[in-house]
């Protein structure tokens, strides 16, 4: 989870390293997601264990919420995309607090599944141009914004 974590691209324009690097920067600039594209054997050379490792650890972040595997290409370097949280850029939900990674969300951080209705959502919605997590899936996600009554 950690190498996903540092691997996420804040990116907002085309970038010749991804080969989905105008789909990564759109999933960033306009759709405020915290992205990471990155395929299990680099997960595994960079972590240094095996592809037996990683995929079962995929598996299991992408089951509980915590990383939503986007699987999308067959060529190579068209790896999957994992959303890992959202960006919050301008400052409308919590006063200083950019980034909210869905490994530090309250269902996830209470040992449950990320809602389905929110994951189901973010799954079928994440590629519409200026997507943007409704005010429940914060909440639910995240809490109340503070000074919120």
């Amino acid at each position: 989870m950690v190498y996903l974590l540092s691997s996420v691209l804040k990116i907002t324009k085309r970038d010749r390293l991804y080969k989905r690097g105008d789909q990564i920067a759109l999933l960033y600039q306009h759709n405020n997601l915290l992205v990471a594209n990155v395929s299990t054997p680099t997960i595994a050379e960079r972590c240094s264990v095996s592809r037996g490792t990683v995929t079962p650890a995929i598996n299991k972040f992408d089951e509980y919420g915590a990383a939503i595997r986007i699987t999308e290409g067959n060529d190579p370097g068209e790896n999957n995309i994992y959303i890992l949280g959202f960006s919050d850029r301008d400052g409308r939900y919590h006063d200083g607090r950019k980034e909210y990674y869905f490994v530090d969300s309250i269902p996830i951080k209470n040992g449950e599944r990320m809602p389905e209705n929110i994951r189901r959502e973010i799954v079928q919605r994440y590629s519409e141009v200026m997507f943007i997590p409704a005010t429940r899936c914060w909440i639910e996600l995240f809490g109340e914004p503070e000074g919120a009554q």
